[in-house]
């Protein structure tokens, strides 16, 4: 590969818009929050490309001949839009051959209505292409993607698996040869915990050693995406690769938790103005500041 960034952005363009359309429709959670996600990574400074780069990489209506003539190009952030409606539906639902595990399979289980999948993403300023698992696959061959994380992440990745229909075991490889890393954990640390530091331990949270330290949940969270990303910018295979951080999924319940009378009856997106971050959902996002 060319050295200097604007050869290595060029080289990552067919790779990257594909796999942050396919982040966008695996999804978990219909919410506005997706609109801070650009503001959010721009905090992360250890990620190893530039932003404002991705980006440029993202604009619409890019040419040969608009970049030789030095054309000014329209950006379009992604990041920025809301959820409309799509009558086309999903790609894939429990009645095809795809296998929905059972915890996740609300039609299996006796939800009666459907409208909840005819939703899509929309940028402000530009149209997303539809997934096309067979470009898709091409793009990524002989490279890996590994999601990173929780049970959030194994969704993504069982999403994926269902969109391409099969696995292709070329991607089954370690971090360090991953040309995308893609990082989630944030539900997981809101748990029991005992905090180990050099085999030593030095903390706990809701626990009741009195013998170590009280901390707070932020405490491991910050702890475990600090030696994460440490870990990848001492990899020197994965310099200049793509790293990307989800930090936190908001509840799927609504009028209480999953154990105390919460539902999941939504059928729409949430819109702005309908939802807010609040107790530690907000704090958990002004932690990311602190990585």
């Amino acid at each position: 590969m060319k050295s200097g960034p604007a050869e290595l952005f060029k080289s990552f363009r067919k790779i990257v818009l594909p796999i942050l359309t396919l982040l966008l429709l695996l999804k978990i959670t219909f919410s506005s929050f997706d609109t801070n996600t650009y503001s959010l990574l721009q905090n992360i400074e250890s990620l190893p490309i530039n932003h404002k780069a991705i980006t440029q990489l993202l604009s619409p209506g890019i040419t040969n001949n608009s970049e030789k003539t030095g054309e000014k190009q329209q950006l379009c952030n992604i990041f920025v839009g809301k959820w409309v409606p799509n009558p086309k539906g999903p790609y894939y639902t429990n009645e095809t051959n795809c296998v929905i595990d059972d915890r996740q399979n609300c039609m299996k289980y006796g939800r009666p209505d459907s409208d909840f999948l005819h939703w899509r993403w929309k940028p402000n300023d530009c149209e997303l292409p539809l997934f096309d698992a067979n470009q898709f696959l091409e793009i990524v061959r002989g490279k890996t993607l590994a999601f990173v994380g929780d049970s959030v992440a194994r969704n993504q990745m069982q999403s994926l698996v269902c969109l391409l229909s099969s696995a292709d075991d070329a991607w089954a490889s370690q971090v360090d040869k991953a040309d995308i890393v893609i990082i989630s954990g944030g539900q997981w640390f809101f748990r029991p915990f005992l905090y180990y530091e050099n085999d030593q331990l030095i903390g706990y949270y809701l626990c009741n050693d009195k013998n170590v330290t009280k901390q707070s949940h932020f405490y491991g969270y910050r702890m475990a995406f600090r030696t994460a990303f440490k870990t990848f910018l001492n990899l020197k295979k994965l310099k200049g690769r793509l790293v990307m951080l989800r930090p936190y999924s908001p509840s799927h319940f609504e009028n209480g938790e999953w154990n105390n009378g919460g539902n999941c009856n939504r059928t729409r997106p949430f819109k702005k103005e309908e939802m807010k971050l609040d107790g530690y959902e907000e704090d958990v996002y002004d932690s990311i500041g602190g990585i």
